[in-house]
């Protein structure tokens, strides 16, 4: 299932991207957001939303006061995430230096969760979105884990307001 559910989040990131930069919404995201449109959305589909910032930007000490209220740099990763990196902090897990695929995976996680969060990013993913995404892609293979960390990290790279 995660190899489906990768592949539709690398392609609605594609399809998102595009749309940013133009006004033409497609067929699937007018049906999407209808308010007579079938089933109930995945959390981890898309919106059209054009902001968010990158990891770089969130672990700046002088934007940790941008944090949303219920997250703050000092708290467990694993008290939101899957505990891929058991001991750290969401701050620690944000400013990580290397340490391969699942780091990165994990950086762009935590900046995905911020944006999703803040009520001053308009981002494309509902926070419940970024976090079934990255625990689902932690305990995937390679393949998957690249997916949704590039979809992840093409949505954190928008124009991001707090700059």
């Amino acid at each position: 299932m995660l190899k489906t559910t990768a592949k539709s989040f690398i392609a609605s990131a594609c399809a998102l991207l595009l749309l940013a930069a133009g006004p033409q919404p497609t067929a699937a995201t007018t049906a999407a957001t209808s308010a007579d449109a079938a089933p109930a959305r995945p959390a981890y589909a898309l919106t059209n939303r054009d902001e968010g910032c990158a990891p770089t930007i969130w672990k700046l000490p002088s934007l940790f006061a941008a944090w949303p209220s219920h997250l703050h740099p000092e708290m467990p990763f694993s008290a939101i995430f899957a505990d891929a990196f058991p001991g750290k902090t969401m701050k620690q897990v944000l400013s990580r230096r290397g340490g391969g695929l699942r780091a990165d995976l994990a950086r762009h996680a935590v900046a995905a969760l911020l944006n999703a969060s803040s009520d001053r990013v308009d981002y494309g993913l509902s926070p419940e979105g970024v976090i079934e995404l990255f625990n689902e892609a932690v305990t995937a293979g390679p393949l998957e884990q690249a997916n949704v960390k590039h979809g992840l990290a093409a949505l954190n790279r928008l124009a991001c307001p707090l700059n």
